[in-house]
Order: structure tokens, then C-alpha cells, then sequence
């Protein structure tokens, strides 16, 4: 006859997998979720698209609105900049990560914001939003947007 040997182990982490020591389950993040009041995001419509920045054939203001505001799975709604650089979206981007702490990486998991016709990363707005500088004037104008 075969005999079988038992093992017990006092080692609390006997079988657990060494890659996921020191890890903790994170909540997939699931909304943009700035906490604005309606008119602050309305006024940062109203400068991009005064400035053909945004695609109002497929980004309309509640659009706009809910992309930023809702949970992903409960809106259909895109945004799409166009003729914009990327360091002017770096620089709208931005003011949104300082004033709610929205890093650039939920604007990626997004997958609802696109800059002609292709999708804005977290890796894009750090390389080549870096290069440049936006235009004064349209910095003003989206500072002037946020409460001071």
C-alpha cells in the first residue's frame, strides 16, 4: 500500500502566489466624475467650440456634460476635439487633474475622448503635450472658465 503523507505549514502565506503579496484588489474606476457645477463645464464648451476646438456634429454641450460627469457604462457620449494640440488638451486635462485630482490615465480608461478621430492616452498627453506650450489666449480663456 501507498502511504500518504500529510503537510501542514504554520507559514501564513504558504500557497499564496508571491506575485500577489502586497497587492490590494482595486475598484475599477468607473466615471470620470468631476464634480463642476453645470455652467463651469457649459463655459469650457462654449471656449472650444468658439475656438473650433471640439466637434459639435458629435459633441453637443450635454454631451460634454456627461462624459465628464456620469459613469461610463451609462452614457454613449464622446468627445471629440478637433484642430486642437496636444498640449492644449494637456492644459484643459490638467486644470481638470488639479482642481478634482482626475489622473490622466481615467481620461484613457475612459475611451470616450478622442483628438481627431483617435483616442486621448495618458501616454500621448505626457510625450507630446510636453513640447509645447498653448497659446496665451487660449489659456486665459480656460483658466477664466474655473471659479477662482
Amino acid at each position: 500500500k501507498a502511504q500518504r503523507k500529510l503537510f501542514f505549514s504554520l507559514d501564513p502565506t504558504f500557497g499564496i502566489d508571491p506575485k500577489n503579496i502586497g497587492t490590494v484588489a482595486v475598484e475599477p474606476i468607473k466615471t470620470i466624475g468631476l464634480d463642476f457645477n453645470r455652467m463651469v463645464l457649459d463655459n469650457i464648451y462654449y471656449v472650444l467650440r468658439g475656438y473650433e476646438k471640439i466637434d459639435v456634429e458629435r459633441t453637443g454641450i450635454d454631451n460634454f456634460h456627461s462624459v465628464l460627469t456620469q459613469r461610463f457604462e451609462e452614457t454613449d457620449s464622446e468627445i471629440h476635439f478637433t484642430d486642437m494640440s496636444w498640449a492644449e488638451v494637456r492644459y484643459l486635462l490638467e486644470k481638470f487633474k488639479e482642481k478634482c485630482g482626475v489622473e490622466y490615465s481615467t481620461f484613457e480608461r475612459s475611451n470616450k475622448l478622442f483628438l481627431e478621430g483617435k483616442p486621448v492616452t495618458a501616454r500621448k498627453l505626457s510625450n507630446n503635450g510636453l513640447r509645447k506650450h498653448p497659446a496665451k489666449y487660449f489659456s486665459d480663456k480656460i483658466d477664466n472658465c474655473f471659479p477662482k
